[in-house]
């Protein structure tokens, strides 16, 4: 896998340079509350604790199914105490090795 980074967003690209996650740190995102990423999309598929690696840490995991087969997961990084989101990730399994 390869990793671009540019303008707080980071792209990894699969054997075959397909894109397959997407993650951005941009500094409007720092803005958001996780609370008003539940009121807008609803409650998500599941939420991970992920304090143990980064404390005071959670994210927010939602999964976008489509009409391709391919299953995307959008995930929103938040602080648990601020409640501010950290970055959002957007990725899916690419089927290419």
């Amino acid at each position: 896998m390869r990793s671009y980074a540019k303008y707080h967003t980071d792209i990894m690209l699969d054997g075959s340079d397909n894109v397959t996650e997407i993650t951005s740190s941009d500094p409007d995102y720092k803005k958001l509350l996780i609370k008003q990423v539940v009121d807008e999309l609803g409650k998500p598929t599941e939420t991970v604790d992920t304090s143990r690696d980064i404390p005071d840490t959670a994210e927010a995991n939602y999964t976008i199914n489509n009409t391709s087969g391919l299953s995307y997961y959008l995930v929103f990084s938040y602080q648990t105490k601020t409640q501010k989101i950290n970055y959002i990730r957007l990725y899916f399994n690419s089927k290419t090795p």
